[in-house]
């Protein structure tokens, strides 16, 4: 499928200096920092992996699934998405990022709490096989886990802006690299402004495993989406952003 011209919203330059900028503003002033796409879509999506993926994953609505579902943000930012999750009740809660001020963030933020939250963040390139086995950030980040519920927002957007440096594009290493992180029957429930549910669902199926009678299957399908406003111009109709939830095979 085709690919976005690289920006400089693809760089890790530019989030670092973002987010250093974001935790100056939490230090002087207590501002937490930009919540990318609105606080309705963390609504939409909060609300997604409270409830319709307890309905998925065991069935029956159970309290003990927030207790023992291991969810990962990936991209996390300042930590909001996974902090609105904590207040519902979640505990296993992961965030990574490649840009330490992100990092730097979520845990200041995190430690005003009160109480303090308990979710954890590790300084992480998703890009980097290296990373994601486990040579560096193990004493954060327990690589031999594999996750129940990844969460995406906007990150896909940024790595989909990133110059391409190898045969396979940024985006299509990000596919691999998170079925990785992902336990078979697990989901990856991901936000976008740049991608339609039809271009993400098409990256994502043309994603596959190879195994050893020399098969090949996908590594994702499909599984639910969650509805925003749409608009109609010029006879086509669309929204601004896009949620699907991707169930890892």
């Amino acid at each position: 499928m085709s690919e976005l011209c690289s920006s400089k919203l693809g760089t890790k330059e530019h989030w670092d200096s973002v987010y250093n900028t974001e935790v100056e503003n939490f230090v002087d002033h207590g501002e937490e920092g930009e919540i990318w796409f609105g606080e309705d879509s963390v609504d939409k999506m909060v609300t997604w992996a409270s409830i319709v993926s307890c309905m998925a994953f065991i069935k029956v609505l159970d309290e003990t699934m927030r207790i023992t579902i291991q969810v990962i943000d990936l991209g996390c930012g300042n930590g909001h998405l996974l902090f609105r999750l904590e207040d519902l009740g979640f505990v296993n809660l992961t965030g990574v990022d490649y840009s330490k001020e992100s990092i730097n963030l979520s845990q200041k933020i995190g430690s005003s709490h009160t109480p303090p939250s308990k979710a954890s963040f590790a300084c992480l390139d998703i890009l980097n096989l290296d990373d994601i086995s486990g040579a560096v950030h193990a004493s954060t980040m327990d690589h031999r886990i594999r996750y129940t519920l990844a969460l995406d927002k906007g990150t896909l957007d940024a790595i989909s802006l990133c110059e391409k440096t190898g045969e396979k594009s940024p985006a299509d290493t990000y596919v691999e690299t998170v079925a990785a992180m992902i336990k078979p029957g697990g989901v990856l429930l991901l936000t976008s402004c740049n991608w339609t549910e039809a271009e993400i669902l098409d990256r994502f199926k043309a994603g596959t495993i190879h195994v050893k009678d020399g098969s090949s299957h996908s590594l994702f399908e499909f599984m639910d989406r969650i509805k925003y406003p749409v608009f109609k111009f010029g006879g086509a109709v669309g929204q601004t952003i896009t949620s699907v939830a991707l169930r890892r095979l």
